[in-house]
């Protein structure tokens, strides 16, 4: 493979060659050997090559919407006289002790 005046390779020029790589059925050795490439120079067009096509993800915060279920709650106790209590939130461990004392 012919480098450019500069000596450096473009992505235009890899890019293609990564692609037929990666459709083909060659190991990395002997399909950079059959292409004049070293196999560091491959790997660093390669790793370009996947970040370029990888989508990106999305930055900051995501609007979403939790909408509590009617009649759902954390915590449902039954006490020994049959009293229900329903909390929305875990209460203390102590809280519920006094509780069933």
């Amino acid at each position: 493979m012919e480098k450019s005046r500069s000596g450096l390779r473009s992505s235009e020029e890899m890019f293609p060659l990564v692609e037929s790589y990666r459709s083909g059925e060659m190991n990395r050795t002997d399909f950079c050997e059959a292409h004049g490439l070293s196999l560091s120079t491959f790997n660093y067009w390669q790793s370009k090559y996947l970040n370029s096509i990888e989508q990106p993800l999305p930055s900051g915060f995501i609007p979403m919407e939790v909408a509590g279920v009617p009649g759902s709650f954390a915590l449902e106790v039954q006490l020994n006289n049959g009293t229900r209590l329903y909390f929305s939130s875990y209460p203390p461990v102590s809280y519920l002790k006094e509780l069933g004392s």
